[in-house]
């Protein structure tokens, strides 16, 4: 006598209902897809900022990184005392709020009309292609601190002033002065006021260097920002005080270095 190992169906277990298959909800799917994509809008945006409205302020949370599309923008840090000290001005291509900490170590402020890309820090912490330019434009940030410590340490004002106007308009020119371009041209992203911010001067310091570099017909002046530098070479002279000047007394705040007094050879002054 033999006995079959078929098996009743009747005879085997009920399929849990949670693994039956299930009619496709339309609707339901159609509100996922809804969902991730304001997800997604949520985490990258694109915001618009006027004349010197806040991006962000000094020690506020860091929740997002931008990047600029268009427009410059200033990076200042606020002393208690109510001054201010600019750190640097970034443009198209640059990243602000970098998540050095849980708090934005400095401020952000349009300087111009400005648009933004917002992009959540959590897609900054998963992205590594927005990490490894952070890493080299906090590189070359470093390398500009390292400039403004000594320029501030050690530089006099005129030093300071040509130094900025000379880096500014090498910036903004990718060819060096030629007989054929004897000039160069272009707008200054800082007022006076926040060039003195910048460059740890006063206000006075800044228009007294100014004037000075116009009458040595080193640079021509029109409109509110608007500058163009006549002689390049000479300019270089005046950032590198190439005349081994002499130091005289300074009446500036108390981090301008000596103002020196050129005897050497030095550009002639304007007739």
């Amino acid at each position: 006598m033999t006995t079959s190992l078929r098996s009743n169906p009747t005879d085997l277990p009920p399929i849990p209902s949670a693994c039956l298959p299930r009619p496709l909800d339309a609707v339901a799917a159609i509100r996922d897809v809804a969902n991730d994509r304001f997800s997604m809008r949520s985490a990258v945006g694109i915001r618009r900022y006027e004349p010197r409205q806040m991006i962000f302020e000094q020690s506020q949370p860091c929740r997002h990184i931008f990047e600029i599309i268009e427009g410059t923008v200033k990076l200042t840090i606020a002393l208690p005392d109510g001054r201010r000290q600019i750190l640097a001005v970034l443009g198209p291509g640059d990243l602000l709020g970098l998540p050095l900490g849980q708090q934005h170590n400095t401020s952000a402020i349009a300087i111009s009309d400005v648009r933004v890309k917002q992009i959540a820090r959590s897609v900054f912490d998963a992205s590594l292609l927005l990490q490894s330019r952070a890493a080299a434009q906090l590189q070359k940030l470093f390398l500009k601190m390292q400039d403004m410590i000594v320029s501030l340490g050690r530089r006099s004002a005129t030093e300071r002033i040509a130094s900025y106007i000379l880096e500014t308009a090498k910036s903004g020119n990718s060819d060096a002065a030629t007989p054929n371009q004897p000039t160069w041209s272009f707008t200054l992203a800082l007022s006076q006021t926040d060039l003195a911010d910048h460059l740890g001067l006063t206000l006075e310091t800044v228009s007294r260097e100014l004037t000075k570099l116009k009458n040595h017909k080193i640079i021509r002046m029109s409109g509110r920002n608007h500058l163009e530098v006549l002689d390049p070479s000479g300019l270089s002279e005046f950032a590198d005080n190439v005349s081994h000047p002499q130091t005289a007394p300074n009446c500036g705040t108390t981090n301008e270095a000596p103002e020196p007094v050129f005897v050497g050879r030095r550009r002639r002054a304007a007739r």
